[in-house]
């Protein structure tokens, strides 16, 4: 069975991950809205610093 409020395969809760979500997606809207792509994807995103 899979986690709940997991990131990278660690339960982090129910608070913490919503925060976190909410995060990035204050970053990931604005960015689509505007140009309708990411300057990233699910192979370099751990590569940034």
């Amino acid at each position: 069975m899979g986690k709940r409020y997991a990131i990278g395969n660690v339960e982090v809760g129910k608070e913490k991950y919503l925060q976190l979500k909410a995060q990035l997606l204050d970053k990931i809207v604005p960015q689509l809205e505007k140009d309708g792509r990411l300057g990233f994807d699910i192979y370099n995103i751990l590569a940034r610093g």
